[in-house]
């Protein structure tokens, strides 16, 4: 993402969010969540809002989220090799 953008993440998001394609073609937005652990599992809204110009008035405004993603992370367990 770019650094603009990097500045309003959460701290706890920093560093591990990106646009898979960062030009958006077609409207179309895709995210990627690296390193993503236990902590990271909860319900996701995804908001598309228009920025607002200089030209335009200022207002509060509410957008009804896009898309809703519950991400559930869990832990592998894999077999110890000692362990056959």
């Amino acid at each position: 993402m770019p650094s603009s953008q990097q500045d309003f993440q959460d701290r706890a998001f920093k560093g591990r969010v990106d646009l898979l394609d960062k030009e958006m073609k077609e409207g179309e937005v895709s995210m990627l969540l690296k390193n993503a652990t236990t902590a990271d599992t909860g319900v996701y809204e995804c908001r598309v809002v228009q920025a607002v110009t200089i030209r335009q008035k200022r207002a509060v405004m509410t957008f009804e989220p896009n898309m809703i993603i519950k991400l559930r992370v869990v832990e592998e367990h894999f077999p110890s090799l000692g362990n056959k």
